[in-house]
């Protein structure tokens, strides 16, 4: 991992997200103080500090999410954060779980993708909604712009 940690340093910015990511990736509890001291730091482009939102999403710590709960409704850091707080509750951190679990790359970037179990779980997202209204009544739902087509 600490050459991970040294690429988040990196002046190139495609060097830095991949390494980001990769450290999301393998849940490296030892990258949640660099990337929360990323995402605090409002001189980084909103786009990567969003970027490394996603990446600590992808760990699971308590920090994490002490960092992140004032940021949701801090509204200088709306530019950053709004569109990543569904990685909280959303697939993406499954997919990210799939594609480092099913999907196998070659040395020359090609993949395969592995036989993956049957999704058997079905949660009702009325229900689901009112459970996350009565923890945090301020939560909002269905606000995606554009609306995904599926």
């Amino acid at each position: 991992m600490p050459p991970l940690l040294v690429a988040l340093k990196s002046t190139d910015n495609k060097v830095r997200e991949a390494a980001a990511l990769a450290l999301g990736m393998f849940h490296s509890r030892r990258a949640v103080k660099p990337l929360i001291e990323c995402v605090a730091d409002k001189n980084q482009p909103a786009w990567v500090r969003a970027h490394r939102i996603q990446s600590l999403c992808l760990i699971e710590d308590q920090r994490i999410v002490e960092f992140l709960r004032p940021m949701m409704f801090d509204q200088d850091d709306a530019e950053c954060c709004k569109r990543y707080y569904t990685w909280l509750i959303s697939p993406a951190p499954e997919y990210a779980t799939y594609d480092s679990q099913y999907r196998k790359w070659t040395d020359d970037w090609t993949y395969t993708t592995l036989p993956t179990p049957p999704v058997t779980l079905d949660v009702d997202s009325l229900w689901l909604a009112d459970r996350l209204r009565e923890r945090w009544p301020e939560a909002q739902f269905n606000v995606r712009e554009p609306r995904p087509q599926a």
